[in-house]
């Protein structure tokens, strides 16, 4: 049977800010010849800052003040002002595609095509790809095999998410949208030096929540589908050594309670005929894309992710400088969902995952004259482990049909 997931509608938002702040700009002023590109430093070459019309790739850069302005709030919004990229969902699991590269396998033992890093620190599962931004300087697109910087699974491409550092400077933001759906999204965030100029910090906090926009019909189920409550935070320590080195400490934590619909059936067979119970007249296909007939009573997802990592970079010589990037993330992910998408209770499903990951990249940048160099180390440890139960309600089945551990070791 094919499914459908409803697509949430355009939302009508209203956004109040207030505060001091700095946001990274790519516009041109007066003063600079109008026929000149604004120049866009990026990270994406692991070299440091450089200028994006000095990098020899396809590279897609959008800076806070974009995200803003177009409404991008999560990976997802960025296909709508990225060329070649394409994302689609399995439940809350993204599945990514940079020019027709990528792959629908997102359960435990499988990898993506197309990655995505937030402040270099790899998200080995795709589950947590979606969560919100939050002070977010740029995010940058690399389309194209990138191996050989960012591993294995870059084949298609690579999304990289930069955060905003502290600076010396008091900056304060507070941040209020709403919308349609009774959508709210409250953001506050301060940033700047402790004691000294050396030493900074930045913290930063968003709740979002909007109700239901999906309707279900059936009178044993719940009756809205597709709602969100959300908490993200994040805080950041940054401590200047001197004029030779930099050390960086961040943390996160990302809450998410959803009842989440996940599928809807379309009631018709993979050749495009209704299926044998459709033809019956035992399915129910509401009309209306966001009306469904489902009818488990109480399906969700509840989603908990948060880490941690520790960057030092530090000037050896002229020519010879270091980076060594440690992190750790952990993620707990439980999910009930009609797997059926119809009004016939015939297939539930249930999923318990559990992930945790440690990660260690040592980085060395060589530059004198005409030469420039990179290379390193990186380690990877990864630990998986999933339970996934089917409940075939018809014949009054409950199986446990998957009970896997991973354990991934990269060097």
């Amino acid at each position: 049977m094919k499914k459908i997931t409803p697509q949430k509608p355009s939302q009508l938002i209203f956004a109040l800010t207030a505060g001091i702040t700095t946001v990274f700009s790519c516009s041109l002023s007066a003063e600079e010849d109008p026929l000149k590109l604004a120049d866009v430093v990026v990270t994406a070459t692991k070299t440091g800052e450089v200028s994006l019309q000095e990098v020899p790739a396809s590279i897609t850069v959008i800076n806070e003040e974009q995200l803003q302005e177009s409404g991008v709030n999560n990976i997802e919004d960025l296909t709508q002002q990225t060329p070649g990229l394409g994302i689609s969902r399995n439940g809350p699991a993204a599945r990514v595609y940079i020019r027709g590269i990528g792959t629908n396998l997102d359960f435990i033992g499988s990898d993506p095509s197309v990655t995505v890093h937030v402040d270099g620190v790899y998200q080995s599962r795709t589950t947590t790809a979606l969560d919100d931004f939050l002070e977010v300087e740029r995010v940058e697109v690399l389309r194209g095999p990138q191996g050989t910087l960012y591993g294995r699974n870059s084949i298609g491409g690579t999304i990289n998410v930069i955060s905003k550092l502290p600076e010396a400077e008091p900056k304060s933001k507070v941040k209020v949208e709403l919308g349609s759906d009774e959508l709210r999204r409250f953001s506050a965030s301060a940033s700047g030096a402790l004691g000294n100029d050396n030493l900074m910090g930045g913290i930063a906090i968003m709740k979002t929540d909007h109700d239901p926009y999906v309707n279900n019909v059936n009178p044993v189920g719940v009756d809205g589908l597709m709602d969100d409550d959300s908490l993200t935070s994040k805080g950041t320590l940054r401590y200047l050594a001197g004029a030779n080195g930099e050390i960086v400490l961040r943390a996160d934590y990302t809450d998410i309670d959803r009842a989440t619909g996940a599928y809807k059936s379309t009631g018709l067979d993979t050749d495009g005929n209704p299926t044998a119970l459709a033809a019956l007249g035992l399915v129910n296909v509401p009309s209306d894309p966001f009306e469904m007939d489902i009818s488990y009573e109480t399906p969700f997802l509840e989603q908990t992710n948060w880490g941690t990592s520790g960057e030092v970079i530090w000037q050896l010589s002229s020519a010879w400088s270091v980076t060594s990037l440690t992190a750790y993330r952990d993620l707990d992910f439980h999910t009930i969902e009609d797997t059926d998408g119809s009004n016939l209770d015939v297939l539930v499903t249930e999923i318990d995952e559990d992930q945790d990951q440690f990660s260690e990249e040592l980085r060395f940048n060589y530059e004198s004259g005409r030469l420039e160099l990179v290379t390193g180390l990186y380690y990877l440890d990864e630990n998986h482990t999933s339970d996934v139960t089917i409940n075939v309600n018809a014949a009054g089945i409950k199986n446990n049909i998957v009970r896997a551990c991973l354990k991934i070791l990269i060097v």
